[in-house]
């Protein structure tokens, strides 16, 4: 499997993959500030998983910032023009 994960992606997840054996592409070595859409063209150019990592804070709960991390797939029919 071939991952690509988005700059806000955990590097301990990304390692984790990468030391499982996995091709991991990470956002924070070589495509650092891309937006949502262009990481998910990759993906699809790339035939990649997208792992996205959002963060999330809830105001007056905590100052503190809760993450989510996740991993995202896509399937895409044969009449896919793009994105």
């Amino acid at each position: 499997m071939r991952f690509l994960a988005n700059e806000n992606f955990p590097r301990s997840s990304v390692r984790y993959l990468r030391d499982a054996g996995y091709d991991v592409a990470y956002g924070s070595e070589d495509s650092v500030g891309a937006e949502d859409r262009e990481v998910l063209v990759r993906a699809v150019n790339e035939e990649r998983i997208p792992c996205i990592s959002c963060q999330n804070s809830s105001p007056g709960k905590s100052d503190r910032p809760t993450f989510y991390s996740s991993v995202l797939i896509c399937s895409i029919s044969a009449n896919f023009k793009g994105i």
